[in-house]
């Protein structure tokens, strides 16, 4: 409308001053061009908007990816957090236990005796104000991820595909050529995040800092009656046939970096922790073609509560 407009106004400057004929054909070419221009501006305003949108997109999922990490990783240290608790309380228990020995003793009156006893209670009593610090540090952490909603759950298909795209991202950043084949087979209710990308990106990070310089991993979802099954497995080289019992080991690790330092070795046992705390089972098995993770968990562990 406002080229025609301009149009028009500029064929009537020039019939009021240079006097030219204003043909009927005239303003229907007009009309035609305006047309044609207006759909070549807004084509183009169009394909800006879209890539505009298209970039916002990309960089929301980029950072909504890395809040799932974050909050994954603070999920991993709470499962750790919880183990440790346990752990200062059967310590804290050992330790009044054995300062109740050493004060029911025959030599009650003894120098060292007395001595040892006040020294297992204070042990006692440091142990106890360490647990209670871990339990205000836990209970903080366990509201926050235990405030379950809608969002903290994901369609299995969007899980893995996912896990396969931070891990497309790990491997790229290793300079390794690795092929990702993922499948989920049956039907799925929604699974939670936390849970499962704390157990499977661990494995298929693992596969990934496996494999040497270029391999495949595949990574597969089973619906069963009552249990969900995965399926981790990659063509890198293994481990030792003499130390497969060992792999869920806290420290045991197969891997080394360029200047041969051993990596932590405490994925596979938090892996192993973590499905036992959900009551799900964990095997591995190595054939000629690679490691493959078997992690069978049952389904109420996973979808969200009532």
């Amino acid at each position: 409308i406002i080229e025609i407009a301009a149009d028009v106004v500029e064929l009537t400057a020039q019939y009021i001053v240079l006097h030219t004929t204003i043909h009927v054909d005239s303003l229907s070419d007009m009309a035609v061009i305006a047309f044609a221009h207006s759909f070549i501006v807004l084509s183009f305003f169009n394909m800006m908007t879209i890539y505009e949108s298209q970039s916002r997109e990309r960089q929301i999922r980029k950072q909504n990816e890395h809040m799932l990490m974050l909050i994954t990783s603070l999920y991993e240290e709470t499962v750790h957090l919880k183990k440790t608790l346990h752990n200062t309380e059967a310590i804290t228990k050992a330790s009044y236990d054995l300062y109740r020995v050493l004060n029911q003793q025959e030599k009650d009156h003894s120098v060292l005796n007395q001595t040892l006893s006040k020294k297992a209670l204070r042990i006692a009593g440091d142990i106890h104000e360490v647990k209670k610090d871990n339990q205000r540090i836990f209970a903080g952490l366990s509201k926050t991820i235990s405030n379950e909603s809608f969002q903290n759950y994901m369609k299995a298909e969007e899980l893995i595909e996912l896990i396969v795209r931070i891990n497309k991202k790990y491997a790229d950043s290793l300079h390794k050529q690795i092929t990702f084949f993922s499948s989920v087979n049956g039907e799925h209710f929604s699974y939670h995040v936390y849970t499962i990308l704390s157990i499977i990106n661990n494995l298929v990070a693992n596969a990934v800092e496996a494999i040497k310089d270029e391999g495949r991993i595949v990574l597969s979802v089973h619906s069963q009656a009552e249990h969900v099954e995965f399926h981790v497995q990659d063509n890198g080289p293994g481990v030792p046939l003499k130390y497969e019992k060992a792999i869920f080991e806290p420290g045991f690790t197969s891997k080394y970096d360029q200047f041969g330092n051993p990596s932590t070795g405490i994925g596979l046992s938090y892996v192993k922790d973590i499905v036992q705390e959900l009551e799900g089972t964990i095997k591995a098995t190595q054939e000629d073609s690679g490691m493959t993770f078997i992690i069978q968990i049952p389904l109420r562990n996973l979808i969200q509560k009532g």
